[in-house]
């Protein structure tokens, strides 16, 4: 890991470069790998250029080469058989160019515009299967910021853009696409009072396959003393088909059809309250957030096995929708050099169909805590827990509730190198424990969705230098 900052005045850059290496191994020793073997490097430069005391031009470049190989242990140590030859292999390579450019004081607001353009390579082999894709993405935003008397306003208009091609030598039934959304946004911000304020949003979107979308949003901040501040707000949303998500990787591409003809965008209506509220009890800074949230998504979009298909699963909208209830509760204590750290969040989404079906790998009850001190310019130590409970599988039945539990010790030397001793999992929770993680034969195995961790006790140590 290396970080350089520099600064001439008008002009600044800053660089990070990052190799990451892993090793397979197999912690259950069942004989097929539950950590791949990683090799991964990263290279990421900004530079900065600042006009005039108005005017900021910043520019990035992000590329990520990454290489994974799993599978079967004999097949990794380089020494398959007929029996003994299950594979997998994913290589993606990434690179992205941004840029920000910023005029303030221009008619009495500020004019912002940003672009982001990328390209990715994926190749993912599963023995002789592969899935091999070129995806070019763009984003390009303009807006303007004003504050008028009572009025902050926001307006703009964006542009996202997705191309997405099948490489040679590609197995899938995948389809090529071109996805192309523009929208416009404005949103003022009233301040009713000293203490109340009133928000209001309304985005409009066009998308070239899927149509149109009006997404108004409201919002109400009421802070009656210094301390405290209260917001309730609704608003709207969407999200249009896609052939890539977490649901489709599970289920692996082997077995997807493309997307339907007739396939909706899922829409979503939500309404949120939270609190902020700070104070001191004594010597000790106590920061409390509380939030509770209600979201109801129409048309969900789930993976169907079709009747007489070979095992092909298609992507189609569900004729129930979802809910999802929740609240969040977080707690910050400092006092000195020690900070403590308390969160927990109940959330419970369901299918509204007949059986109630809980979403799958959505834990319900999630409690979490990290205890640090810090001497500064020097050391740094931190013990951070979390439990997962109440979680359901792709069958809705209850996985097991386990406990994580991390630490860290960082040494500071000088003003450029930091010395940092991770460790994580330290009490070895693992699903490989209660359940195999693979069923089938060695040859053709079928692996369970994992709904914890699998890769046992870690530890490892990082070297920060910053010139």
């Amino acid at each position: 890991m290396l970080t350089t900052q520099k600064n001439t005045g008008k002009t600044g850059l800053t660089l990070f470069a990052g190799v990451t290496t892993q090793n397979a191994t197999d912690v259950n020793k069942d004989g097929f790998s539950d950590v791949p073997r990683l090799r991964q490097y990263l290279l990421h430069p900004r530079f900065f250029w600042y006009l005039s005391p108005q005017t900021t031009l910043v520019a990035g470049y992000t590329g990520t080469v990454e290489k994974r190989e799993g599978g079967d242990m004999q097949v990794l140590d380089h020494s398959p058989t007929d029996v003994h030859r299950y594979t997998e292999i994913n290589n993606n390579e990434r690179h992205s160019i941004d840029l920000q450019f910023t005029r303030k004081e221009l008619g009495g607001g500020t004019l912002s515009v940003k672009g982001v353009g990328s390209f990715y390579h994926l190749q993912n082999n599963v023995e002789t299967f592969a899935l091999l894709g070129n995806q070019a993405s763009t984003y390009g935003e303009v807006s303007y910021h004003k504050t008028s008397g009572r009025h902050d306003w926001v307006a703009g208009i964006n542009n996202t853009g997705e191309i997405y091609h099948r490489a040679k030598g590609d197995s899938t039934l995948l389809g090529n696409y071109q996805y192309n959304t523009t929208g416009l946004f404005v949103q003022d911000g009233f301040r009713i009072t000293d203490q109340l304020m009133a928000e209001a949003g309304l985005r409009t979107d066009y998308h070239n396959k899927f149509g149109w979308y009006v997404l108004p949003r409201l919002a109400f901040v009421y802070k009656p003393v210094e301390d405290l501040s209260i917001r309730l707000s609704g608003g709207t949303g969407y999200k249009s088909p896609a052939v890539f998500t977490a649901q489709t990787q599970t289920l692996g591409y082997r077995y997807l059809l493309p997307l339907s003809a007739g396939i909706r965008s899922e829409k979503s209506q939500g309404i949120n309250f939270d609190g902020n509220y700070h104070t001191s009890i004594g010597q000790v800074d106590m920061t409390l957030n509380q939030a509770f949230y209600y979201t109801h998504i129409k048309d969900p979009i789930l993976p169907v096995l079709q009747t007489g298909g070979q095992g092909m699963y298609l992507l189609q909208n569900m004729p129930y929708a979802v809910n999802s209830l929740g609240t969040d509760t977080y707690l910050r204590f400092a006092l000195d050099h020690l900070e403590l750290y308390l969160g927990y969040n109940h959330t419970v989404s369901r299918y509204n169909n007949t059986a109630r079906t809980n979403i799958a790998f959505a834990p319900q009850d999630k409690f979490a805590s990290t205890l640090a001190y810090d001497i500064e310019g020097k050391w740094r130590f931190g013990i951070e827990n979390s439990w997962i409970g109440h979680q359901y599988d792709d069958n809705n039945q209850a996985t097991p509730n386990y406990w994580f539990w991390a630490a860290m010790i960082s040494r500071q030397f000088g003003e450029h190198v930091t010395l940092v001793l991770n460790g994580e999992n330290l009490f070895d929770a693992r699903q490989g424990k209660n359940a195999p993680l693979f069923t089938g034969t060695v040859t053709h195995p079928e692996f369970a969705a994992l709904w914890g961790p699998v890769d046992g006790r870690i530890m490892n140590m990082s070297l920060k230098v910053n010139f």
